[in-house]
């Protein structure tokens, strides 16, 4: 299953990325979406995450699990919808 999860510090609460990818599986560099400008460096393997302003250790927060059925059901709703023709009044 698919997780959505944010990298956050432990000492100033700064949100540094953003976790997209498997649930359990290694960080890879690809599952990392920075929050800022700054790079996120990548721990050696085995690491830990460091926060981007302070250096702190990070934590996973605000968890979330991504369906698949509920991503084929927005990009469905993306789709042209048909509306109601709009009729003018005569004036």
């Amino acid at each position: 299953m698919k997780m959505r999860a944010d990298v956050t510090c432990f000492h100033c609460g700064h949100v540094s990325a953003e976790l997209v990818g498997e649930q359990g599986a290694p960080i890879q560099p690809g599952m990392l979406i920075p929050s800022s400008v700054v790079p996120l460096v990548m721990p050696k393997a085995g690491g830990a995450l460091r926060c981007v302003r302070c250096g702190g250790p990070c934590y996973l927060d605000n968890k979330s699990i991504i369906r698949e059925e509920l991503a084929s059901l927005a990009e469905e709703g993306k789709r042209k919808r048909r509306r109601r023709p709009l009729v003018v009044s005569p004036a």
